[in-house]
């Protein structure tokens, strides 16, 4: 399987403590050189990624479609599209709403962390979403609105 992230899941699930998760549902993940600057903004971020050895960077090839993107988004999603379409991706990881548009439009499955937590349940890799939500919410500032969060717990069968 192919995935590439941007940069807003994988912030979020290390400061949950749950960065492994991306592992455990995909294997590997790919991100660009702007979401390796991006995550390295914040101190420690990138050296706990690369403790983790699951995150390969990749280059996207095609600098015209970067440079599209980027007159919509910011670096680190503009460049996980392109790379995401380049590699043919089965899931670009996203979570803002204005990019998850974009790599739709472009033909690219879009997961946010929401997806991963379900899936990761219905893996049998966690047993509840619950916890990680409320950790998402009150450690990492993530922001769902409530019948979002209902939903999700609802297919998760904890509502």
């Amino acid at each position: 399987m192919i995935v590439v992230s941007d940069t807003t899941a994988i912030t979020n699930l290390i400061q949950v403590g749950q960065l492994p998760l991306l592992a455990e549902v995909f294997g590997a993940v790919i991100v660009p050189p702007a979401v390796k600057i991006e995550l390295a903004e914040v101190p420690g971020q990138w050296d706990e990624v690369v403790d983790h050895n699951f995150i390969e960077v990749k280059t996207p090839a095609n600098l015209n479609s970067v440079a599209l993107y980027k007159t919509y988004l910011d670096d680190g999603e503009a460049e996980a599209i392109a790379l995401a379409v380049e590699v043919q991706a089965d899931f670009i990881v996203m979570d803002e709403w204005k990019g998850r548009r974009v790599a739709k439009q472009a033909g690219l499955r879009v997961i946010g962390l929401i997806g991963i937590l379900l899936t990761a349940k219905r893996k049998g890799i966690v047993s509840e979403i619950r916890p990680i939500l409320t950790a998402l919410a009150e450690i990492a500032g993530f922001r769902i609105h409530p019948a979002l969060v209902n939903e999700a717990l609802k297919e998760a069968g904890e509502a």
